[in-house]
């Protein structure tokens, strides 16, 4: 009789429960797509955070160096946290149906 609390294994696929040690290149995946979308965020991030400084900022003596020391040291980790959490569960997707190359 099937154990009703663990998930089914298809080949080449990893469980509900997510990587395990018999799937390593589902983790690397994973991590790769994290590190991926981490650049990406802090880029992204550290130039819209320069941008919304230079835009808000009252501070009218040093606004190019506030607005840079903001975007890259604040607003460029965060985004770059983001992009790296989004990456790692974009990463672990799978597709709907089970390939049926065999």
């Amino acid at each position: 009789m099937r154990s009703a609390s663990r998930p089914q294994r298809v080949a080449g696929y990893v469980d509900s429960l997510g990587p395990t040690r018999s799937h390593p290149e589902a983790m690397a995946k994973r991590i790769g797509y994290g590190l991926l979308f981490a650049i990406v965020g802090l880029v992204v991030a550290a130039v819209a955070g320069y941008f919304l400084i230079l835009w808000f900022s009252s501070n009218a003596h040093d606004r190019s160096v506030e607005a840079s020391m903001t975007g890259i040291f604040v607003c460029g980790p965060i985004g770059a946290v983001l992009g790296f959490v989004a990456g790692f569960i974009f990463g672990g997707r799978r597709s709907a149906k089970p390939n049926e190359h065999a």
